[in-house]
């Protein structure tokens, strides 16, 4: 009876995803693997922020408000105290900045509302 009850128990909820903890050593002997749960859901922008797009975002549109839809094509900015969480998830490869052909978040990669301006220091020539 007790081994039919646990099995019961122990049976992952409908949509809940199980909770990765970072592991230092991977199993084949290399440092410090990053978790893919961080890398798959988070894009990271050049000035150390994270980028996601808002959840469930693609789910049940049909029955939604318009402009809960448009709402929903957002994407939202962690805060520096999740952006150290999320680093600490990743390794020095995931955490180096990463420039792509056609990179659709490039807006992002700037920062703005900042006391400096990024104008003020001089560009590097390439000729």
């Amino acid at each position: 009876l007790y081994s039919r009850l646990t099995s019961v128990l122990v049976q992952p909820a409908r949509g809940v995803q199980r909770q990765e903890a970072k592991r230092y050593w991977a199993e084949d002997g290399t440092f410090d693997p990053p978790v893919q749960v961080v890398i798959d859901r988070f894009k990271r922008l050049r000035w150390g922020a994270y980028i996601h797009p808002r959840a469930g975002r693609r789910k049940h549109l049909y029955r939604k408000n318009p402009w809960i839809v448009a709402k929903k094509d957002e994407h939202i900015l962690t805060s520096r105290a999740m952006s150290f969480a999320l680093d600490n998830l990743l390794n020095a490869e995931w955490r180096r900045p990463k420039f792509y052909p056609e990179d659709i978040y490039e807006p992002y990669h700037r920062r703005t509302g900042v006391p400096w301006d990024y104008d003020l220091h001089k560009r590097r020539f390439y000729p």
